[in-house]
């Protein structure tokens, strides 16, 4: 009785390793809102960015361990406010296709073609991912910021913390937080003896030049 127990308490235990071992903010997934993109005194220069320089990445926990993984193509742009000090507006589009699973030099193939199957992304059908913000606010020394995530032809609103920094040269926003990926049609569940846990990381590392 006490080994079964033992077990079971190992058991759990490894359980909370592999699915809930994310530093990452959590975020709730809600109904999508109007896009107003910024005009008037809360409009200014517009930077633009891709993977040359900044970085999609995610990972996602099953039972057994994890998959790191991003994104080869993406592209956006940052809205700077009139006085050129604060983010406005921010708008990425990815390229599903393009995803990389383990290693972004060498991936996975059998892994990285099941991903782009329907079970996932469904990359032939839904062929991009797009974010657009709804509204940036200043919270401390970070910024909260609020906006649409499109996938697989579902749009919902999430809201998460940014670490966003401003300078002469280059604007950079630095984010990690998880979504449901259920909310977004991606029900696959894995093995039976190897389930997949249903919050993805998210971690966003954006370079725009001015």
């Amino acid at each position: 009785m006490r080994h079964a127990l033992l077990a079971s308490i190992i058991s759990l235990a490894v359980f909370a390793v592999a699915c809930g071992g994310s530093n990452t903010s959590n975020t709730t997934l809600k109904d999508a809102q109007n896009v107003e993109k910024p005009t008037g005194d809360r409009a200014g220069a517009e930077v633009k960015f891709n993977e040359e320089g900044s970085s999609v990445e995610w990972t996602g926990r099953k039972v057994t361990g994890k998959h790191n993984g991003g994104f080869k193509k993406f592209s956006g742009n940052l809205m700077l406010d009139k006085a050129g000090k604060e983010v406005s507006y921010a708008m990425v589009e990815i390229e599903v296709g393009s995803l990389w699973a383990d290693s972004k030099t060498e991936g996975n193939a059998k892994l990285e073609g099941h991903l782009k199957a329907d079970d996932f992304f469904n990359a032939e059908k839904f062929p991009k991912a797009k974010f657009e913000t709804t509204k940036i606010e200043k919270k401390g020394d970070k910024h909260e910021v609020t906006g649409n995530l499109t996938m697989r032809d579902v749009t919902k609103s999430i809201t998460f913390p940014a670490s966003i920094s401003v300078g002469e040269k280059e604007v950079t926003v630095k984010a990690e937080f998880n979504i449901d990926r259920m909310g977004y049609g991606i029900k696959f569940e894995g093995m039976k003896d190897n389930l997949i846990e249903d919050k993805v990381d998210i971690r966003l590392d954006i370079k725009a030049k001015r």
